[in-house]
């Protein structure tokens, strides 16, 4: 059954989903974020996601995907994690294929890679650090409070 709703003892019909972008992306979405970051004068959103090899950013008014960083292995499903440091939130894409990169809120959409050395996988904040590790590994890394870098 598509956009059936068994309710109140009776079948009804619902909306069905719409497609954000007017065209289609070229591989399947392997990563979705609502990015709302925290700044001195409010929030910022965003939403964002991840198709084929590239970084994608919504449009919320035009309904549209524009690609903002490419350059990322191909058939991965990616992470993150986002955390708050000096004033702003930064969000890191981890794909444990490639360099971990980070969005802090700009409206140029830029991201930029970390510092971080290692390839990781997944990650998550806890403590005001990051906590994560790489792939097929025991070993639980953790940043410096505040600044994970």
């Amino acid at each position: 059954m598509q956009n059936l709703i068994c309710k109140d003892g009776k079948v009804s019909q619902f909306p069905g989903s719409a497609r954000y972008n007017t065209t289609a992306v070229a591989s399947p979405i392997t990563w979705a974020e609502r990015y709302y970051g925290l700044f001195p004068d409010g929030f910022k959103k965003k939403t964002l996601c991840f198709s084929g090899t590239s970084i994608y950013v919504g449009d919320e008014a035009l309904r549209t995907l524009t690609e903002v960083k490419s350059g990322f292995t191909s058939g991965i499903k990616p992470e993150s994690v986002i955390i708050q440091v000096a004033g702003q939130s930064q969000l890191y894409f981890m794909t444990g294929e490639d360099n971990v990169y980070y969005y802090d809120g700009n409206d140029g959409n830029v991201w930029y890679q970390s510092a971080i050395t290692q390839k990781l996988v997944q990650g998550v904040e806890w403590l005001d650090r990051l906590w994560s590790f790489e792939k097929n590994s025991s070993l639980l890394l953790y940043s410096k409070t505040l600044f994970p870098e």
